[in-house]
């Protein structure tokens, strides 16, 4: 039990370490990645075209050749979608084409575009895990994390020049803390729904919205509501056990101090049993060990002792018999060796007075 207690603590400790980093490095990120979105709002010259100028021939080649080069200095993305609602025009560029596909089409009523609009701050993250929950696809969105979608607007009149929307793929989990610990899906053990021993990763936003589900077999409301409900308001970590598909895991989580993101690591309770049972043996193994050196080293010290009490035994039982000839020789400094000495004193003097 004290094995047990032990090991969950230090695989807790051990995870929140990492949970801190992945909190870092995703905030981190997303950071980027709005800066990055921010560029075309900061592009005077995009900003004259829609403003003033309009939408010539030379200007929509200007607006595809800046959509491409964005693309092109991120391994993240793809797809752009630049929509413009003063004509009701969309640019459309996907990462396997190099070709921006252009389109009169009118999305005000389109979820994405509503809820960057009438966002706080103008814009609206979509997961893309979020799209299991409407098509029942669970593999739809294997290589897609999360899009952004941001609108620009006109501060004069408060109506949008341009919304702009991003999506982005799982390229962040190779990109952050150099690839080597925090969200390396290779190092992190995260795995394929139907590895059950390895550790899960799972991304909430401040609604519980998933961004990142290493199992997409947890997308479904009724496991979402169990890793959630157990998760204090006002706590910044902790640790708790949850039951998921039959199985039980033992879920720790960090909560990010901005934006209240949710970092939950769930690892298979049947893999710290076997830990266990592994130290368990170990313990068993090493335990023997140790008794088997304890028997060899009683048995020189054994040895060391008795021996030389025989050969003294032996002498003094030939002193017995009237034979004085014979000296003992014992090494040390202990009792046994002042004996014998003492002992071929008393032969020695015996030997000189017949």
């Amino acid at each position: 039990m004290f094995t047990t207690r032990l090991l969950i603590e230090n695989i807790i400790k051990f995870n929140q370490n990492i949970l801190g980093i992945v909190d870092q490095d995703f905030s981190n990120y997303m950071n980027e990645v709005d800066y990055f979105a921010m560029g075309l709002r900061n592009d005077e010259r995009f900003i004259k075209i829609i403003f003033i100028e309009g939408l010539t021939p030379e200007n929509e080649q200007y607006i595809e050749n800046r959509l491409i080069e964005m693309l092109s200095v991120r391994d993240d993305i793809e797809q752009l979608v630049l929509y413009i609602p003063e004509i009701d025009k969309s640019y459309t560029l996907f990462s396997a084409a190099s070709q921006v596909v252009s389109e009169d089409i009118d999305v005000k009523f389109q979820k994405w575009y509503i809820k960057a609009a009438n966002s706080w701050n103008y814009t609206y993250l979509e997961p893309s895990v979020m799209t299991i929950f409407d098509t029942g696809n669970k593999n739809q969105s294997d290589h897609n994390l999360f899009t952004l979608t941001k609108s620009f607007l006109n501060i004069s009149n408060g109506r949008s020049l341009g919304i702009l929307k991003i999506t982005f793929n799982d390229n962040i989990f190779y990109r952050l803390s150099g690839g080597n610990i925090s969200m390396n899906p290779n190092l992190m053990n995260i795995h394929s729904a139907s590895d059950s021993s390895k550790e899960e990763m799972i991304i909430l936003d401040d609604q519980n919205n998933p961004f990142f589900l290493s199992n997409t077999e947890h997308a479904n409301t009724q496991n979402l509501a169990s890793i959630t409900s157990q998760i204090p308001k006002d706590s910044e970590q902790g640790s708790y056990q949850v039951v998921l598909n039959f199985r039980t895991y033992l879920a720790v989580y960090k909560i990010s101090a901005i934006g209240n993101w949710k970092y939950i690591k769930l690892i298979p309770m049947e893999t710290i049993n076997t830990e266990v049972q592994g130290i368990g043996s170990t313990n068993l193994l090493m335990g023997l060990v140790i008794i088997l050196l304890l028997n060899i080293l009683i048995m020189i010290i054994s040895k060391k002792i008795t021996r030389p009490l025989e050969n003294l035994t032996q002498q003094m039982k030939q002193a017995g018999s009237g034979n004085f000839k014979a000296s003992i020789t014992v090494t040390g400094n202990d009792e046994i060796s002042l004996l014998a000495d003492r002992f071929n004193d008393q032969r020695k003097i015996h030997n000189c007075h017949p």
